[in-house]
């Protein structure tokens, strides 16, 4: 069965964000859409102190995603837990590992995507929300604190995929050298 692009995307989105912060929250996770074009904002992401963040672009045929993960700085150092030295490298690898997971999701419907490289920066910020056409902002909660992920994808409205399971993703974790 065929289903839109646009929502394996949002549903594979919001399915690896819920998964890579289960485990480093070691907990339950909760993941709100706050906005995108049908829905105006109910809430916007406000910070008076500093923050992290890591954009990176997943790019494919028919497909191209950004997104910003977007935290304080407390939050981040809770969830990495002495994985990382700096807040800051770990947004980074947050991102990395957030878009790896949705690259395998994608697989499943023939979908090969290349990812970027994320960049990652510090600052204040007193609040941010998702701008432009096809943008949208989703909050994660986790026992660490809050993490927002604003992203914009590029998919044609109409394109339909069609999953396919025998297609060979990598297994979570392992190493697949080439």
């Amino acid at each position: 069965m065929s289903q839109l692009a646009i929502d394996v995307c949002q549903e594979g989105l919001t399915e690896s964000l819920r998964k890579l912060f289960e485990f480093y929250s070691t907990g339950d996770v909760d993941v709100n859409l706050l906005c995108d074009e049908s829905r105006s904002v109910q809430q916007e992401c406000q910070y008076e102190e500093d923050i992290v963040s890591s954009t990176i672009e997943l790019a494919g045929e028919n497909v191209r995603y950004f997104i910003c993960l977007v935290s304080t700085m407390e939050t981040a150092r809770q969830l990495c837990e002495g994985g990382a030295d700096d807040a800051i490298d770990w947004i980074g690898e947050l991102a990395n590992q957030l878009f790896g997971r949705f690259k395998n999701h994608l697989l499943e419907y023939g979908v090969n995507a290349e990812l970027g490289i994320p960049i990652s920066s510090e600052g204040v910020q007193m609040k941010c929300i998702a701008c432009g056409t096809g943008s949208a902002t989703l909050e994660i909660n986790t026992r660490a604190g809050v993490v927002w992920a604003i992203y914009k994808p590029q998919v044609d409205s109409t394109l339909q995929w069609t999953r396919n399971s025998d297609l060979a993703a990598a297994e979570e974790g392992s190493i697949q050298l080439f």
